[in-house]
């Protein structure tokens, strides 16, 4: 299955694939599954967005999903 990925660019500093790709899984996976493979760490995450809707971490994705990963909002 093909899913399409957008992470944010503040993710780089932990050596994560940022921008946006399409990638291939296996099969349907939760949304905290595959977010701990790509290694981003989960209290770095404001929110996670799938087909435009916000989803929990529990969210199984599948087949032709667009997921984005949004950090928490930074300040200066």
């Amino acid at each position: 299955m093909k899913i399409r990925v957008e992470i944010n660019s503040f993710f780089s500093r932990f050596s994560v694939k940022t921008g946006s790709y399409n990638i291939e899984l296996e099969s349907p996976i939760k949304v905290s599954d595959f977010i701990n493979q790509i290694g981003i760490p989960k209290e770095r995450i404001g929110f996670v967005i799938v087909n435009g809707k916000r989803v929990d971490e529990e969210y199984i994705l599948n087949d032709g999903d667009k997921l984005e990963v949004i950090p928490y909002a930074m300040g200066g």
